[in-house]
């Protein structure tokens, strides 16, 4: 079973993907139209309802990047890569997963949790690494 604490890290590091943080997620006309808006003092559009700090979630970039090697690894199995995508990022439903990766029936679970533990385990190791390359150079 995937702790709460595995979870939490993984639904940031598909919030962070989903959200493209990296890229402006807006289109200019859509820039230029709030900055006008803004400038004029003007009240958002219809069905735009402003965010209320607690409504926005926070994403930890940093440990969203961690969780990104580790993905983009060559150790983990193109599998698990493809069924963390599909489930975290995508969102999609665990018997469209089963079946466009041929899982047996009903051993999604299994497969999640074998795919986090791997993920997880080739974290731990680039951390290990990190810190043992950077106690080295202390010396």
């Amino acid at each position: 079973m995937i702790d709460k604490y595995t979870e939490a890290r993984l639904e940031n590091w598909a919030r962070a993907n989903r959200e493209n943080l990296h890229q402006a997620s807006k289109c200019p006309t859509q820039v230029f139209c709030e900055s006008l808006r803004y400038l004029y003092g003007m009240p958002e559009e219809e069905g735009q309802a402003c965010k209320t700090p607690q409504d926005v979630k926070v994403v930890d970039l940093k440990d969203a990047e961690k969780l990104n090697q580790a993905y983009r690894s060559e150790l983990l199995p193109n599998v698990y890569k493809s069924l963390l995508r599909m489930y975290y990022v995508n969102r999609v439903n665990p018997r469209s997963i089963e079946r466009r990766l041929c899982l047996a029936h009903k051993t999604f679970s299994l497969c999640q949790e074998k795919a986090v533990r791997a993920l997880m385990a080739i974290v731990s190791e680039n951390e290990e690494r990190k810190h043992n390359c950077s106690s080295s150079d202390k010396i």
